[in-house]
């Protein structure tokens, strides 16, 4: 219930089964009080990270490009996955380098990234791909992304 978002530098919305993830994964969420006030700084700069189940809540509060869905083989993930650092240049992945590949813990049902091709294209032109899946894409995610920004 607490919309107040002045002292905060920085919001993470971390993975989990918000509000069970009826309809679909984030989509209740982003009709949570709190999603005003973040969607007010983060279009006015303030760094915002959404892990797992957090990214779906910033695709479906339209803060990030296109949406998450089920994946293509219908089936939980939990294992532990390679991605390649497209975007070394954020708040998020600046200790990284770009081209540098690391190891993360994977566990989704809802993981699959689409966008239509329009939004994929401007995506990669922008250099806004951050990580990109490797040794075989988990989930059907279009064009092997793993996180955008």
């Amino acid at each position: 219930r607490d919309k107040d978002l002045h002292q905060v530098d920085a919001v993470v919305l971390a993975g989990g089964f918000s509000y069970g993830d009826y309809l679909r994964a984030g989509a209740i969420s982003r009709f949570s009080p709190v999603m005003e006030p973040l969607i007010e700084q983060a279009k006015a700069g303030m760094p915002v990270l959404g892990i797992c189940n957090g990214f779906q809540i910033l695709t479906e509060a339209h803060l990030l490009p296109g949406a998450m869905l089920r994946n293509n083989h219908l089936h939980f993930i939990c294992r532990d996955q390679k991605l390649r650092v497209e975007n070394a240049g954020t708040a998020w992945t600046s200790d990284y380098s770009a081209g540098q590949e690391i190891q993360v813990p994977l566990k989704n049902m809802d993981g699959r990234y689409t966008a239509d091709e329009h939004t994929l294209d401007e995506l990669e032109a922008e250099g806004r791909v951050a990580f990109r899946y490797l040794d075989g894409n988990p989930n059907g995610s279009l064009r092997d992304i793993a996180g955008i920004t």
